[in-house]
């Protein structure tokens, strides 16, 4: 019968190193597993932008800022202006007296059917983008006004330069009638025009000046 002594020293010979590989496994720190750092993007370069081109005056406003009052007219002319009275205003806007008076003025615009309307302000027929329609009374008879630099806030008695529209305005009324009744528009400019004929040359030329660069600018 095997001494129980050595047996006890051969089991024990034989449990040692599992035991000791077990109490390594339990009692080791794990091992530290690799940081990952995400890869970021390189920069990009942004796009070189072309300068966006700095658009060129218009001629017509070229002209003016340069002083050649005169090269207005042509294209003026070319829209029905009639020739003289722009080279009047020309002549005025750079200082000189010019061809024509306050008499040549007023033929002027009496060929242009424009005249002193008097008359009383009814009530607003129309509101538009760029100005405001009134029905008014002229002469005892129902017409149709178009303002755009003047706004009556109240109806009665008004006087202002303005031209008669070469056809008659259709009117429907509630009734369903209609009627075709005579329109004006205002013509400021024959206020400015009479202005800057009836100033000298020296206190005109600021109106003038002012005057043919709104005609260039319609």
């Amino acid at each position: 019968m095997p001494d129980p002594e050595q047996l006890c020293r051969a089991i024990c010979a034989l449990l040692l190193p599992a035991l000791v590989i077990a109490c390594e496994d339990e009692t080791s720190p794990p091992e530290p597993t690799p940081a990952t750092t995400e890869a970021k993007p390189e920069s990009e370069t942004p796009e070189a932008t072309e300068p966006k081109p700095v658009p060129e005056p218009h001629p017509l406003q070229a002209a003016f800022d340069a002083g050649e009052y005169q090269a207005l007219c042509q294209p003026l002319e070319a829209e029905g202006f009639p020739g003289d009275v722009c080279a009047f205003l020309a002549a005025r806007a750079s200082g000189e007296r010019g061809s024509l008076n306050q008499r040549n003025l007023e033929q002027f615009l009496r060929a242009q059917q424009v005249r002193q309307l008097s008359g009383s302000i009814v009530e607003v027929y129309e509101q538009g983008a760029y100005g405001t329609t009134y029905e008014i009374r002229w002469s005892g008879r129902t017409a149709l006004l178009e303002s755009e630099d003047t706004q009556f806030e109240t109806t009665g008695r008004f006087r202002m330069w303005a031209q008669r529209t070469p056809n008659d305005e259709q009117v429907v009324f509630d009734s369903g009638r209609s009627r075709d009744i005579p329109a004006f528009v205002e013509w400021k400019l024959a206020d400015d025009l009479l202005e800057i004929a009836r100033r000298n040359p020296e206190d005109a030329q600021a109106l003038a000046q002012r005057t043919l660069q709104n005609l260039a600018a319609r």
